[in-house]
């Protein structure tokens, strides 16, 4: 009788990779698209939008409304640092609003592609 063989899941989990403060203003590209969600940990009011980065990974920008507070979620993968250092560039966030950062991301690899765009 074959053994049947383990399937893989390869749909990459997503989890917090880093987090900013941020107003409303700070992110009004992305503002439009956002929608109320109800089902988080946190308490109050928050809104979410998907979004695709540049470099193809997929993330999940929560804002919560009441700590001003950007969470940003993704797959801890290799090269995540440039698509999150394309979206910070894009939102014209300064590596001074970044609060915390996942261990796993590359934290100096982050701020050396963001500092050098704006220059």
């Amino acid at each position: 009788m074959p053994i049947a063989a383990a399937k893989l899941d390869t749909v990459p989990r997503i989890e917090t990779v880093l987090t900013l403060r941020a107003s409303r203003d700070d992110i009004r590209k992305l503002w439009p698209r956002m929608s109320p969600v109800d089902e988080l940990a946190s308490p109050g009011p928050a809104r979410l939008v998907n979004i695709d980065l540049s470099n193809g990974y997929k993330a999940s920008v929560v804002f919560h409304e009441r700590k001003q507070l950007v969470e940003i979620l993704a797959p801890l993968e290799v090269g995540i640092e440039a698509g999150l250092a394309g979206l910070l560039f894009e939102l014209n966030i300064s590596p001074e609003a970044l609060t915390w950062v996942h261990d796993r991301i590359n934290r100096h690899a982050l701020l050396a592609m963001l500092v050098p765009e704006r220059a």
